[in-house]
């Protein structure tokens, strides 16, 4: 086993925030990064993020990820997200403004709003909606950082009564802090519960050709980032 790899076991399943929460906090070291088990890391990402801390000074910086269904490359579908401050803040009166396993984060920053809380579904947006109260600064590279696999099973996850109750459970939350207005409010829930309660193709339809770009990479860059995640 690799020296500087500590594994952290659990009793039992905490959920995915509180479960991140102890991992986090067991960090010896001031900047932390997020990233999902099956996910495949570019490898500059982290150098890259590292240059855009000390170019910005933001807290918390991330990227583009680039979604496949089986191998890295089989149909690539790019999730563009804002890239400025200002912009990011806007984004996240609407939808999540940053891609989660892209995040790359001060740890003192992540501990002075609280960390990741025990909410199920949505716990990465709860958490940038406390640091957009807080005054936190966001960035985000204008780059692909991190290859996601996104087939149906994580469409499934993003439908239904558990889910859109978890959403409009934040969307509330949002609203007394003041970072979203009645309206606000009231038109991003409706559009919620229409999306959430969809049939699975109709969200596939959706997250396909209306959320997400098709990538432009080279065939030869396809084949690089499958060879790299199955060695």
């Amino acid at each position: 086993m690799l020296p500087d790899i500590q594994i952290l076991r659990l009793e039992k399943n905490l959920g995915a925030g509180a479960s991140k929460h102890v991992a986090i906090k067991a960090c010896k070291y001031d900047i932390v990064a997020v990233m999902d088990a099956d996910d495949l890391c570019d490898p500059s990402r982290f150098e890259r993020q590292l240059k855009k801390f000390d170019e910005c000074g933001a807290d918390i910086v991330g990227g583009y990820i680039e979604e496949f269904d089986h191998i890295p490359g089989d149909n690539p579908r790019v999730r563009t997200v804002p890239i400025t401050h200002n912009e990011i803040l806007q984004r996240g009166r609407w939808r999540q403004p940053m891609n989660h396993v892209t995040i790359m984060f001060r740890k003192n920053i992540y501990e002075q709003v609280g960390g990741y809380h025990p909410v199920w579904c949505v716990e990465d947006f709860d958490l940038f909606h406390r640091m957009f109260v807080s005054g936190i600064r966001f960035a985000n590279i204008p780059e692909v950082l991190v290859y996601v696999r996104c087939g149906t099973a994580v469409l499934t996850r993003r439908r239904g009564m558990h889910y859109l109750r978890a959403e409009l459970a934040l969307l509330g939350r949002m609203r007394r802090s003041g970072f979203l207005s009645v309206p606000r409010w009231i038109a991003s829930s409706s559009i919620r519960i229409i999306v959430r309660l969809m049939p699975r193709s109709v969200i596939g339809l959706l997250y396909k050709h209306l959320l997400r770009q098709r990538s432009r990479r080279s065939a030869i860059g396809v084949s690089v980032a499958g060879n790299r995640r199955h060695k």
